[in-house]
């Protein structure tokens, strides 16, 4: 056979596979691969790195040359608002996700936070599988692409931190018991691994993922050997991956006569006259988180609005919220969306006929109903972020899907304008928050020395101007006012060869003939001498940072 005609065979039968391949999956692959390059453009430049992301570059960096050995704990944080000094330490699979990719990538700060990337990437088609159990491929579709755009979801992807990982592992978990609940004894071994490497891994990213997914764990596991007692050899199989991937931990509770663990178990003062706010301030977050995870609309924290309102607080910015068009709006859309949701959740739970879709909505609920009873202990003015609902930021989308159905399935076609109406909105809000974001990271108005908040390309414009500034003197000395920003910045410059110094401006105690510069945020007037001990020589506005290079 002559090569051209079997080429063109070839070719042909490969374009036959490819007519083949459903449209949905086309569509998915697109939205795919829009979520990819809003996840990575200007990976490097636009990378939050601060004290949490330097401990574990320093960490990385020591496993890597040999001076430490791979740590048995992970990072630590607080159990609740109320936990004050007392730190508990998870486990460390994090370190280990980012010692493997540094050690095969490059040992640079961007390289750490490809595991995020990676799951996250992962997160969008592994939640349409797990979605296109209970709604229609459509319906499905749209949720996902809206997930994909979602300001909140880019936000904690584009930057190397341990709770970045929760919500693969948290649809990962719910996929593998759906598996376990729907097909018992009969589950395929795949699914045993998988949800004993979600569980395993999970429970290593956060606190809450640890308390939650043990809850949820234990609660369905007991109901499957009740079911069939036939199925503990697979629960036992999974269970035992769970233990392999926390063998490290556990030999350091060992080692340590379990102090750690203690700290997760030591009971706490609850104080049961504000049992009733806490209550009501949960109840008020989810509703805010809500509507804010799904569409970016609204405050990035939780303001308590309902709270304050219920409690008649009579503050003048309360007043004056009240007063406000926008303000009435947000918090009806929150309430309506919230009520519309969980109450559709319930009701479709009872009326549900199908066994598949039941144990969907079940496992949903009881998942939900743990996360609320949890976040009872974490909620507080502390503990206002939104970023601690990222274990349930799959719950607003599926209140979503809700009303979409309810619109196309249950009213006449005339109402399909409403469902198009409120993808538009969700999609609108959005991409405005996004380019907002992006337009500030392009302006490097993002670091900021009173926030807390530090960009590793602004860092490196930072080191730049100090080192042009400096007659290429190798040691900086620098001093500032609430300075948050010197840790990264030091490593950052010592990366590339330069020492930073911090000193006391007002001790005059930086060495003669060394360039010396002092560092604030923008809004510092610097006609309060605060340089009584210097001159300043020349200053540089980076964003919201300014940098005084001082006379010695």
């Amino acid at each position: 056979m002559h090569p051209r005609m079997k080429l063109n065979i070839n070719y042909s039968k490969l374009l036959n596979r490819i007519k083949t391949i459903p449209k949905y999956l086309w569509f998915l692959l697109a939205v795919l691969l829009i979520g990819i390059f809003l996840r990575t453009y200007n990976f490097h430049d636009w990378l939050h790195f601060e004290n949490d992301q330097l401990r574990d570059a320093i960490l990385v960096s020591d496993v890597l040359d040999g001076s430490t050995s791979w740590p048995l704990l992970g990072p630590t944080m607080r159990k609740s608002s109320d936990s004050k000094d007392e730190l508990f330490h998870i486990g460390p699979i994090y370190y280990y996700f980012q010692i493997l990719s540094a050690n095969f990538f490059g040992n640079e700060p961007e390289k750490l936070g490809y595991p995020d990337l990676f799951f996250s990437f992962l997160s969008i088609p592994l939640l349409f599988i797990f979605l296109k159990r209970y709604f229609s491929i459509n319906t499905t579709l749209i949720l996902v692409s809206l997930y994909t755009i979602s300001f909140f979801s880019i936000r904690y992807s584009r930057f190397a931190w341990n709770p970045n990982l929760i919500p693969f592992f948290t649809i990962l978990f719910l996929f593998s018991l759906l598996e376990l609940l729907l097909n018992k004894e009969k589950t395929n071994w795949i699914w045993v691994v998988a949800v004993g490497i979600a569980i395993g891994i999970g429970i290593q990213l956060h606190i809450m993922l640890l308390v939650l997914f043990s809850a949820v764990t234990l609660l369905v596991f007991s109901y499957l050997l009740v079911c069939n007692r036939s199925i503990w050899k697979k629960l036992a199989v999974a269970l035992l991956i769970v233990i392999i991937l926390n063998l490290g931990y556990l030999i350091s509770e060992y080692k340590n006569d379990f102090s750690n663990t203690r700290i997760l178990f030591k009971s706490e003062r609850v104080n049961n006259e504000n049992f009733l706010g806490k209550l009501v301030n949960n109840i008020d977050c989810h509703a805010e988180a809500n509507l804010y995870i799904l569409s970016s609309y609204g405050s990035e924290n939780c303001n308590f609005s309902y709270s304050d309102i219920l409690k008649n607080k009579k503050s003048k910015t309360l007043i004056a919220e009240l007063k406000s068009a926008d303000f009435i709006i947000l918090i009806f859309l929150q309430a309506l969306f919230a009520i519309f949701g969980y109450a559709s959740l319930l009701y479709l739970l009872w009326r549900e006929k199908d066994n598949g879709k039941k144990y969907f909505l079940g496992l949903i609920t009881i998942f939900i109903a743990f996360f609320f009873l949890l976040m009872l202990f974490i909620i507080g003015k502390s503990f206002d972020s939104f970023r601690y609902f990222s274990p349930t930021f799959f719950v607003p989308l599926i209140f979503l899907g809700f009303l979409i159905d309810f619109i196309n399935n249950k009213l006449s076609k005339k109402y399909l304008v409403i469902s198009f109406a409120i993808i538009l909105f969700i999609i609108i809000t959005n991409i405005v928050s996004i380019k907002n974001e992006f337009k500030k990271f392009q302006a490097g108005v993002k670091s900021d020395a009173y926030y807390h908040y530090a960009v590793l390309g602004e860092l490196e414009s930072i080191i730049r101007y100090l080192v042009d500034n400096s007659n290429n003197q190798k040691d900086i000395y620098i001093s500032g006012d609430r300075f948050s920003l010197l840790p990264p910045l030091k490593y950052i410059a010592q990366r590339q060869n330069v020492d930073i110094i911090e000193f006391d401006y007002k001790k005059n105690d930086a060495p003669p003939s060394k360039s010396v510069f002092y560092i604030t945020d923008k809004l510092k007037d610097a006609a309060d001498n605060y340089f009584a001990m210097y001159k300043i020589e020349r200053h540089k506005v980076f964003g919201r940072i300014i940098i005084y290079k001082l006379e010695n």
